[in-house]
Protein backbone atom coordinates (compact mmCIF):
# COMPACT_ATOMS: atom_id res chain seq x y z
CA UNK A 1 0.00 0.00 0.00
CA UNK A 2 2.58 3.02 0.91
CA UNK A 3 4.48 1.94 -2.07
CA UNK A 4 1.47 2.66 -4.05
CA UNK A 5 1.58 5.68 -2.52
CA UNK A 6 4.44 6.64 -3.66
CA UNK A 7 3.96 6.16 -7.60
CA UNK A 8 3.33 9.44 -10.00
CA UNK A 9 -0.51 9.80 -9.37
CA UNK A 10 -2.94 11.56 -12.18
CA UNK A 11 -4.55 14.77 -10.22
CA UNK A 12 -7.48 15.77 -12.45
CA UNK A 13 -7.37 13.38 -14.85
CA UNK A 14 -3.97 14.69 -16.17
CA UNK A 15 -0.89 12.10 -16.38
CA UNK A 16 1.75 13.75 -14.11
CA UNK A 17 4.12 13.39 -16.57
CA UNK A 18 3.12 16.04 -18.63
CA UNK A 19 3.58 18.33 -15.69
CA UNK A 20 7.12 17.14 -15.52
CA UNK A 21 7.75 17.29 -19.13
CA UNK A 22 6.20 21.07 -19.54
CA UNK A 23 9.15 21.96 -16.89
CA UNK A 24 11.84 20.85 -18.93
CA UNK A 25 13.93 23.33 -20.51
CA UNK A 26 13.02 23.34 -24.04
CA UNK A 27 15.68 21.50 -25.49
CA UNK A 28 14.97 18.35 -23.83
CA UNK A 29 11.45 18.41 -24.45
CA UNK A 30 12.42 16.13 -27.82
CA UNK A 31 11.37 14.69 -30.10
CA UNK A 32 15.20 14.93 -31.16
CA UNK A 33 17.27 15.74 -28.19
CA UNK A 34 20.97 17.29 -28.38
CA UNK A 35 20.52 20.37 -30.34
CA UNK A 36 20.06 23.57 -27.80
CA UNK A 37 21.59 21.79 -25.04
CA UNK A 38 25.04 23.22 -23.42
CA UNK A 39 27.81 21.35 -23.23
CA UNK A 40 26.01 18.23 -24.86
CA UNK A 41 29.29 16.54 -25.65
CA UNK A 42 29.96 16.59 -21.65
CA UNK A 43 26.29 15.17 -20.51
CA UNK A 44 25.83 12.18 -23.05
CA UNK A 45 28.18 9.23 -22.77
CA UNK A 46 28.68 9.55 -26.83
CA UNK A 47 29.52 12.79 -28.06
CA UNK A 48 27.45 14.14 -30.98
CA UNK A 49 24.84 11.34 -31.07
CA UNK A 50 21.67 12.40 -30.43
CA UNK A 51 18.44 10.75 -27.99
CA UNK A 52 16.16 10.07 -31.62
CA UNK A 53 12.40 10.14 -29.76
CA UNK A 54 10.47 10.41 -33.15
CA UNK A 55 7.24 7.65 -33.69
CA UNK A 56 7.08 6.72 -30.13
CA UNK A 57 3.15 6.87 -28.53
CA UNK A 58 2.88 9.23 -25.78
CA UNK A 59 3.52 9.14 -22.71
CA UNK A 60 6.71 7.16 -23.33
CA UNK A 61 8.84 10.26 -25.13
CA UNK A 62 8.24 12.70 -22.35
CA UNK A 63 9.20 9.75 -19.90
CA UNK A 64 12.66 9.00 -21.53
CA UNK A 65 13.07 12.81 -22.28
CA UNK A 66 11.97 13.51 -18.40
CA UNK A 67 14.89 10.29 -17.11
CA UNK A 68 17.94 11.71 -19.89
CA UNK A 69 17.38 15.16 -18.07
CA UNK A 70 17.04 13.47 -14.99
CA UNK A 71 20.30 11.65 -15.87
CA UNK A 72 21.92 15.04 -16.84
CA UNK A 73 21.08 17.12 -13.62
CA UNK A 74 21.84 14.18 -11.46
CA UNK A 75 25.47 13.95 -12.96
CA UNK A 76 25.53 10.68 -14.66
CA UNK A 77 25.82 11.15 -18.44
CA UNK A 78 22.77 10.72 -20.11
CA UNK A 79 22.04 7.05 -21.82
CA UNK A 80 21.70 8.43 -25.40
CA UNK A 81 22.40 4.27 -26.90
CA UNK A 82 20.91 3.54 -24.36
CA UNK A 83 17.54 5.25 -24.81
CA UNK A 84 18.09 4.96 -28.92
CA UNK A 85 17.93 1.63 -28.32
CA UNK A 86 14.89 1.41 -26.09
CA UNK A 87 13.20 3.78 -29.10
CA UNK A 88 14.39 1.73 -31.82
CA UNK A 89 12.74 -1.48 -30.22
CA UNK A 90 9.64 -0.24 -29.28
CA UNK A 91 9.62 1.66 -32.82
CA UNK A 92 9.98 -2.01 -34.42
CA UNK A 93 7.25 -3.69 -31.62
CA UNK A 94 4.91 -1.08 -33.01
CA UNK A 95 5.50 -2.01 -37.12
CA UNK A 96 5.12 -5.79 -36.19
CA UNK A 97 2.32 -5.07 -33.66
CA UNK A 98 4.23 -7.11 -30.90
CA UNK A 99 2.44 -5.91 -27.53
CA UNK A 100 4.60 -3.28 -24.88
CA UNK A 101 3.01 -1.95 -21.80
CA UNK A 102 1.88 1.69 -22.49
CA UNK A 103 4.14 3.11 -20.28
CA UNK A 104 7.82 3.52 -19.45
CA UNK A 105 6.45 3.18 -15.79
CA UNK A 106 4.91 -0.18 -16.52
CA UNK A 107 7.98 -2.11 -17.87
CA UNK A 108 10.20 -3.42 -15.83
CA UNK A 109 13.64 -4.93 -16.49
CA UNK A 110 12.40 -8.18 -17.23
CA UNK A 111 9.63 -7.24 -19.31
CA UNK A 112 12.70 -4.56 -20.89
CA UNK A 113 14.91 -7.86 -21.37
CA UNK A 114 12.63 -9.88 -23.06
CA UNK A 115 11.15 -7.02 -25.25
CA UNK A 116 15.29 -6.47 -26.30
CA UNK A 117 15.07 -9.96 -26.73
CA UNK A 118 12.55 -9.96 -29.02
CA UNK A 119 14.02 -7.69 -31.26
CA UNK A 120 17.19 -9.03 -31.41
CA UNK A 121 15.80 -12.39 -32.24
CA UNK A 122 13.10 -10.81 -35.37
CA UNK A 123 15.93 -8.39 -36.11
CA UNK A 124 19.34 -10.18 -36.39
CA UNK A 125 18.27 -14.02 -35.97
CA UNK A 126 20.29 -14.33 -32.24
CA UNK A 127 19.94 -12.77 -28.68
CA UNK A 128 21.23 -9.49 -27.98
CA UNK A 129 25.51 -9.35 -27.05
CA UNK A 130 26.39 -7.97 -23.50
CA UNK A 131 27.12 -4.33 -23.98
CA UNK A 132 23.13 -4.02 -25.58
CA UNK A 133 21.92 -5.54 -22.59
CA UNK A 134 24.00 -3.70 -20.16
CA UNK A 135 22.80 -0.55 -21.95
CA UNK A 136 19.49 -1.19 -21.58
CA UNK A 137 19.72 -2.00 -18.53
CA UNK A 138 20.99 1.50 -17.73
CA UNK A 139 17.62 2.64 -18.36
CA UNK A 140 15.64 0.73 -16.34
CA UNK A 141 18.05 1.11 -13.34
CA UNK A 142 16.75 4.86 -12.91
CA UNK A 143 13.11 4.04 -14.25
CA UNK A 144 12.76 1.40 -11.66
CA UNK A 145 13.59 4.46 -9.31
CA UNK A 146 9.80 5.42 -10.29
CA UNK A 147 8.60 2.43 -7.75
CA UNK A 148 10.36 4.09 -5.05
CA UNK A 149 8.54 7.86 -6.22
CA UNK A 150 12.42 9.04 -6.64
CA UNK A 151 12.93 9.30 -9.91
CA UNK A 152 9.31 11.13 -11.48
CA UNK A 153 9.11 13.29 -7.87
CA UNK A 154 11.49 16.09 -8.95
CA UNK A 155 12.03 17.35 -4.94
CA UNK A 156 12.69 13.82 -3.97
CA UNK A 157 14.83 13.60 -6.98
CA UNK A 158 16.97 16.07 -5.67
CA UNK A 159 17.38 14.48 -1.97
CA UNK A 160 18.50 11.44 -4.26
CA UNK A 161 21.57 14.03 -5.86
CA UNK A 162 22.26 14.63 -2.83
CA UNK A 163 23.57 11.10 -2.28
CA UNK A 164 27.22 9.84 -3.45
CA UNK A 165 26.98 9.00 -6.85
CA UNK A 166 27.65 5.25 -6.50
CA UNK A 167 25.51 4.62 -4.05
CA UNK A 168 22.73 7.06 -6.46
CA UNK A 169 23.31 4.94 -9.17
CA UNK A 170 23.12 1.66 -7.36
CA UNK A 171 20.09 2.62 -6.03
CA UNK A 172 21.34 2.14 -2.36
CA UNK A 173 21.72 4.20 0.87
CA UNK A 174 25.34 5.23 2.04
CA UNK A 175 26.14 2.16 4.34
CA UNK A 176 23.90 -0.18 2.52
CA UNK A 177 26.32 -3.34 0.69
CA UNK A 178 23.76 -5.16 -0.87
CA UNK A 179 24.66 -6.18 -4.32
CA UNK A 180 22.34 -4.82 -7.06
CA UNK A 181 19.83 -7.04 -8.71
CA UNK A 182 19.81 -5.83 -12.20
Amino acid sequence: MVGDQRRLQAIGGEDPIWRLWSQLPEPWKGPVISDGIEDWEKITENGDRRIELTGLPDPIPAELAWMSHWQALDGTRSSVLGTNQLANILRRAIRENHPFPASIRAIDWEAAAALQRWFYATRWGRLPPHGSVARLRVIFRFSRLADTGLLWNPHRAAARRALPLSNARLGRRPGQHRPDPY
